[in-house]
């Protein structure tokens, strides 16, 4: 699903349309001189709102004429950008996802499919890079590398590397502030929010248009931002997909809610070594329960919880609450997965239910 708008781009490579001597030297040109600021300054409007970002790039490429300087050479006449199927799908695309994002009742079907477009659109921009990246021929200069320890990597690699970075980082706190909007109980707010996301990804696209140098900087600025409150909002970020997915997923896989071994749970408060909204497993054993933070690297921090503890479940309306009596641990929320399967989801936790 996240690949479809990327084959679009390849079906809209011309194949069998000879170019003329100049776009052939400037096809050349820009396979090796595509700048820094040429791609770090394309990113943050496709982050923002990612088929509307490829949507604004394309219109500019196809329908800039003599108003943009042109000064970036992805929005030259030799790029994908410019055929006309990139514009007219992705602007389908941008309608049939901004839409529902317009309302707190369509908005959870928006959300759901944030991911999918979050990847479809980093996917058909680095499908954009590549196409225009070859590897030079004959006596060409060699592409710049970098020497690091054991490892040799080109810069443009490096580049490209920094750049999915860079949009992964502001999609993920644009989500956030998403989530954050839906659950406040104001109407008309998530319209609000959703077309001052695409005013500013307009505005961005248009810099670019007129100056790549200014986009980047302006990039930039936003990426030091988010990347200050990025783990902050990344742990919000599994919390409201969490709660958000899971519902959903077991409505369309029944499998999805049965109990397994481990339960994820979120933390209202910091507490020992977790900090608030952290995602954790709750597992039981035979002497009480574990809380564990997974982790790829070094050793998961655990806390183990004294079988004389009562566990009780609450339900809630978007998660349930769980509280462990007798302890000083902070109540903790999960989602709405095991519903279905209330009786043996409780059974297989040793959990009791509220008043």
């Amino acid at each position: 699903m996240s690949w479809f708008p990327a084959l679009i781009l390849l079906a809209a490579v011309p194949t069998g349309e000879a170019l003329t001597p100049a776009e052939s030297m400037l096809a050349d040109h820009v396979t090796q001189t595509i700048s820094s600021s040429e791609w770090l300054g394309a990113l943050a409007p496709v982050a923002l709102s990612p088929f509307f970002g490829i949507t604004c790039l394309a219109g500019l490429a196809q329908f800039g004429g003599d108003w943009f300087p042109a000064h970036s050479l992805l929005l030259q006449k030799s790029t994908v950008l410019n055929h006309p199927a990139v514009f007219w799908v992705f602007l389908v695309l941008t309608l049939v996802t901004s839409l529902p994002r317009f309302t707190k009742v369509s908005k959870p079907i928006a959300q759901a499919l944030d991911q999918i477009e979050a990847w479809s659109g980093l996917i058909t921009l680095l499908t954009v890079r590549l196409l225009l990246w070859t590897v030079p021929a004959g006596d060409a200069a060699p592409p710049d590398v970098v020497h690091a320890g054991f490892l040799s990597v080109s810069a443009d690699v490096l580049l490209i590397l920094a750049g999915i970075f860079n949009f992964l980082v502001i999609n993920a706190v644009k989500f956030f502030f998403e989530c954050l909007v839906w659950i406040t109980p104001l109407p008309f707010l998530d319209a609000c929010f959703e077309l001052a996301n695409k005013a500013l990804c307009l505005s961005l696209a248009i810099l670019y248009g007129y100056s790549p140098f200014a986009a980047t900087v302006i990039n930039l600025l936003l990426f030091g931002g988010c990347l200050l409150i990025f783990r902050w909002s990344h742990r919000r970020v599994l919390y409201f997909r969490t709660l958000l997915l899971d519902p959903i997923w077991a409505t369309a896989f029944p499998g999805y809610s049965r109990p397994g071994a481990e339960l994820v749970v979120f933390p209202q408060r910091a507490f020992g070594p977790f900090p608030a909204c952290i995602r954790l497993t709750l597992q039981r054993t035979e002497s009480g329960w574990k809380l564990r933070q997974p982790r790829l690297l070094g050793q998961s921090p655990e806390v183990h919880i004294p079988d004389h503890v009562t566990a009780v479940v609450s339900i809630g309306l978007l998660g349930h609450s769980l509280t462990f009596e007798g302890s000083d641990l902070p109540p903790m929320t999960f989602s709405r997965r095991h519903t279905s399967r209330w009786n043996e989801f409780l059974e297989a936790f040793r959990l009791r239910m509220g008043r």
